[in-house]
């Protein structure tokens, strides 16, 4: 249900594989992380002072994607890749706010958390919607778009980091 082109900042993901298919069908075993309360702070004002991301353009290589508010939600991650309306929905039932579905973004987070707490956050743009229609036409502009904005976040984000730790 997000539009393509929107960038997504994962508050909360989990592993939509996890679990137990029985005669009912599946059980998932939910895994979450949660993106630091603080970090999630920092990227939520950065975004509010730009929500379109007007400001992560380039006259070197402009970004063909179109940008949709960025949002700070939800977001499930699997090992597969997905292209298929009928799995994308059974994802779907597993959190009613799913906003988007990666390849990475649990496992990150998890590692994080398994050595120590470290910080971390992710940024990715949408550039399909994990059905029959998937192709590759957005990924290098989606790829660009979310590395400019975390790019353009570590600062805020380092910076804030040291403030609630000293």
């Amino acid at each position: 249900k997000t539009p393509l082109g929107t960038l997504l900042v994962p508050e909360m993901t989990w592993e939509h594989q996890a679990g137990k298919w029985n005669a009912d069908g599946f059980d998932i075993r939910g895994f979450q992380e949660p993106l630091n309360p603080d970090i999630q702070t920092v990227l939520n004002q950065l975004i509010l002072r730009d929500k379109r991301l007007a400001d992560l353009g380039s006259k070197s290589h402009e970004v063909q994607v179109p940008h949709e508010e960025a949002k700070v939600k939800p977001v499930t991650s699997g090992s597969a890749v997905i292209a298929s309306t009928g799995y994308a929905n059974e994802i779907k039932k597993q959190h009613g706010q799913v906003f988007g579905v990666d390849m990475e973004v649990y496992g990150i987070h998890r590692a994080a958390a398994l050595h120590g707490g470290v910080l971390c956050f992710a940024a990715k743009t949408v550039v399909d919607h994990a059905d029959e229609a998937k192709g590759d036409g957005l990924q290098l502009a989606g790829a660009i778009l979310s590395a400019r904005f975390v790019a353009k976040a570590i600062p805020d984000v380092l910076v804030a980091c040291l403030l609630y730790t000293s």
